[in-house]
């Protein structure tokens, strides 16, 4: 006896979803930082959207990390991966932690060269995968089973690196898995927010969403002028515009006789509300500046957007009361020509940074760490390329529009104000992290087309074409020759019957050849065989497919004795006219 030749699909590419309930949104407080800090949409990400964040460390030589608490179960096996990109630092690691529940009772720790294609062990005994995706960036993974059931940890780590060496990361996936299959974003849905928000649409102008509208169509500059989608949907806690006037540069700004103004220049929300600023003749510090409330200590940014108009340097600084006490003010020079910036005088942690945000704005940010919590002075000076005080001609200037001052190490989403601070509430989201599979089958919908050959039909049951099941016949999509020598395309849900079509063939005979198509959706089936469809049927549920069986089953008692010389599947349910097209 020969036994049938029997193919299937099952495990990794069908049950697999990724664990993480948060797999971009790093600052989710689901995700926990140590000695770390996390810097939101900072960089392109490689799906080409600006989501990727930035891990940097802090709190001198020590493990620094971000990590997720999961479940593991005891001889089940996981594979954890991330997208890095090399920052300050060109190796980072990817851990499972808790040692206990790992083999020999110890962490599974991977190390990677970002700046090659290398990975190792250093700790236990996982398996460690890295490839190169494109733009600098690397997808890693580490792979695991573990050896006793309880609460373990995944984490992004390195270990004693001086303050401010960090990585870029994106796209984190927890499966229970043997492999890294293809990446799928945990499921993010906006519930609410409390107050209105701004973002830029497609062309870069500053819109603003009302209360619990989601930012859904936003887009983010990619650094050269562009914009590029913010994915699904963007999500930001919540922040405070400490300057109470965002865009009157004369209210209650100070002094004002070192520039004459005009409110009359196109701004990025598409107003002529922006302000020219143009430098008196007299010779001194071409400045603005406005007291802020400090009321934390910690990180603090402070950004403005600016345009040449005659002059194409400026400079933030803020004093050095609330920053950098007994010594000197801190500050940066922006080089708006050539789109460089410099920190002059640097406080503690400090970071600054130049965004080109299309149309000669550019949005300068700069960040350093408050030590005393008092009023904090921030300026804007325009320079002339060399120094601040010196001589206007009278003509040349800078346009400014947007100030902004708030705790946190990034400037964030824009937050208008006339008069007063401005708080803008943090948009609420729920995660769903078990509503996405990463394989190449969708559950909601699909098209499979099959040309098969049958040498003789089956008097038990028919000849199996192909099987979308969870190894029962009670869950299945599956495409047969029937005994009666008909064709048979059928849908079963708990062991009921959802579509039952046979397209007209006649008679299927030893060693005919019958294209095959079946498109399936909630309350929409339709089968066609060799250019014939058998119409439609709008009533039916569809079952949860784990498993894709070909020519035959280990599962369902019959087999097909033939060839099949093609099977195509689509992920979505194609025309009722293109079935039939197909099938020709």
């Amino acid at each position: 006896t020969r036994a049938a030749d029997v193919t299937e699909i099952t495990g990794n590419d069908f049950g697999t979803f990724n664990l993480l309930k948060y797999s971009e949104e790093f600052h989710k407080n689901d995700w926990t930082k140590v000695q770390s800090i996390l810097t939101p949409n900072v960089i392109t990400a490689p799906n080409n959207t600006f989501t990727a964040d930035k891990l940097t460390a802090t709190g001198g030589s020590t493990e620094h990390n971000i990590r997720e608490d999961f479940q593991v179960t005891s001889g089940d096996t996981y594979t954890f991966s991330c997208y890095l990109k090399a920052a300050e630092r060109t190796e980072f690691e990817l851990a499972f932690r808790v040692a206990s529940l790992w083999p020999n009772g110890v962490n599974q720790v991977g190390v990677f060269t970002l700046t090659g294609d290398g990975s190792a062990t250093i700790q236990g005994t996982p398996t460690t995968t890295i490839e190169a995706v494109g733009d600098g960036w690397y997808r890693c993974s580490i792979t695991q089973t573990a050896a006793a059931t309880g609460t373990a940890q995944v984490r992004v780590q390195s270990l004693f690196d001086a303050d401010g060496e960090g990585v870029y990361l994106w796209g984190a996936q927890l499966e229970e898995s043997s492999t890294v299959t293809p990446y799928v974003k945990s499921d993010v849905t906006f519930t609410s927010r409390a107050s209105t928000a701004t973002y830029y649409d497609y062309n870069g102008v500053i819109q603003t969403a009302a209360v619990d509208e989601a930012r859904d169509v936003a887009f983010l500059p990619d650094g050269n002028g562009n914009f590029v989608s913010a994915g699904e949907l963007l999500l930001e806690p919540a922040a405070t515009n400490l300057v109470k006037q965002s865009e009157d540069f004369v209210a209650l700004w100070s002094p004002d006789i070192e520039f004459t103004f005009s409110k009359t220049a196109a701004a990025p929300d598409g107003t002529n509300n922006a302000t020219i600023f143009t430098p008196t003749t007299t010779s001194s510090l071409k400045r603005q500046k406005i007291t802020c409330p400090v009321s934390n200590l910690g990180p603090h940014t402070f950004s403005v957007y600016a345009k040449a108009a005659g002059y194409n340097r400026i400079e933030l600084q803020v004093n050095a009361q609330t920053f950098n006490p007994g010594s000197s003010n801190i500050r940066a020079r922006y080089e708006l020509d050539n789109e460089t910036v410099v920190i002059t005088v640097p406080g503690t942690n400090t970071t600054a940074s130049i965004e080109n945000v299309g149309n000669g704005w550019y949005r300068c940010s700069y960040t350093a760490d408050a030590l005393v919590v008092t009023n904090a002075a921030v300026q804007i000076r325009v320079n002339n390329g060399t120094s601040a005080t010196f001589a206007g001609d009278g003509t040349s200037g800078m346009i400014f529009w947007g100030a902004q001052f708030e705790e946190g190490s990034v400037a964030s989403s824009y937050i208008p104000t006339n008069g007063t601070t401005v708080t803008r509430a943090a948009d609420v989201s729920t995660s769903s992290n078990n509503t996405l599979g990463n394989s190449f089958y969708k559950q909601s919908e699909g098209t499979v087309f099959s040309a098969a050959q049958q040498q003789h039909q089956n008097a038990v049951g028919g000849a199996l074409y192909w099987a979308f099941s969870d190894t029962t016949t009670s869950n299945v999509h599956r495409a047969f020759g029937r005994a009666t020598g008909t064709l048979g395309v059928i849908t079963t849900v708990s062991g009921g019957s959802q579509a039952d079509r046979t397209p007209p063939t006649g008679t299927i005979t030893s060693g005919s050849r019958v294209n095959t198509s079946y498109g399936y959706k909630a309350n929409d089936f339709a089968a066609a065989a060799n250019g014939v469809t058998d119409g439609s049927d709008t009533s039916g549920s569809l079952p949860t497919i784990t498993t894709l069986e070909v020519g035959g089953s280990q599962y369902m008692y019959f087999k097909l004795n033939g060839t099949i010389s093609r099977l195509t599947y689509w992920p979505e349910r194609l025309s009722n006219a293109t079935l039939q097209t197909i099938t020709n």
